[in-house]
């Protein structure tokens, strides 16, 4: 059965009792997925989460919700020149596992994973030219831990999230760093009082107008015989 409108083609066909692929195709690319009939009937929708579902013959995505049948299993988008374009899976109107997303030359642009549709895990991008320019994880749709990013000239910047929100290093330039390196501790610090302009400790002096630069007693002189 074949029908059509002035945006789109769709057509689907059925793989068994109450399964059937469907396809819809728009101006510049063609998108093929996995309905599943009834499933609608025991859905209980989750606040917060983005729901795909199939609809007056187009994909629609609501948080919280749908109002037609849910996208089920595999999931591929194809440019006119058949390359692919995404490829992903669906459970229940959720996003879940790897998706992945190319250039219409078959350069890999992304790579996500998911997990009951939110991110979840190692994300990368690339550019145009295939070459890597982001790389991280999310945890539970938020950045978490390190992320990378690269870009021409050999730059690499890196940042550190937690739960989604940059994390400031407390603990860090030039003071900290050189109390780290000569064995201080807080525990030193209460000992030796608040940490002000200087510190002095046996033969070492601390100056933060200095950086904090150590000045050693100067050694006698030897006598030669």
């Amino acid at each position: 059965m074949l029908a059509c409108s002035t945006l789109v083609w769709s057509q689907w066909s059925y793989a068994e009792i109450g399964e059937y692929s469907h396809t819809i195709t728009y101006a510049d690319y063609k998108a093929v997925f996995h309905l599943h009939e009834g499933m609608d009937r025991v859905f209980k929708a989750r606040s917060g989460l983005q729901y795909h579902w199939y609809g007056s013959n187009k994909i629609n995505v609501t948080q919280g919700g749908m109002g037609g049948k849910l996208l089920q299993g595999e999931y591929r988008e194809f440019y006119l020149n058949k390359n692919l374009k995404v490829k992903g899976s669906f459970n229940k109107g959720l996003k879940e596992g790897q998706w992945n997303q190319w250039t219409e030359n078959g350069m890999l642009l992304s790579q996500t994973h998911f997990s009951k549709g939110l991110l979840q895990g190692l994300f990368k991008r690339y550019g145009q030219d295939g070459v890597l320019i982001e790389k991280g994880k999310y945890r539970k749709g938020k950045k978490q831990g390190k992320w990378m990013s690269y870009s021409s000239g050999d730059s690499i910047s890196m940042i550190r999230y937690q739960y989604g929100v940059i994390k400031i290093k407390k603990d860090s330039g030039p003071i900290n760093w050189v109390k780290k390196k000569m064995g201080w501790s807080k525990e030193k610090t209460n000992a030796q009082g608040a940490l002000g302009n200087s510190v002095k400790t046996g033969s070492s002096t601390f100056s933060s107008e200095n950086f904090l630069k150590k000045e050693s007693k100067p050694k006698p002189n030897k006598k030669r015989n």
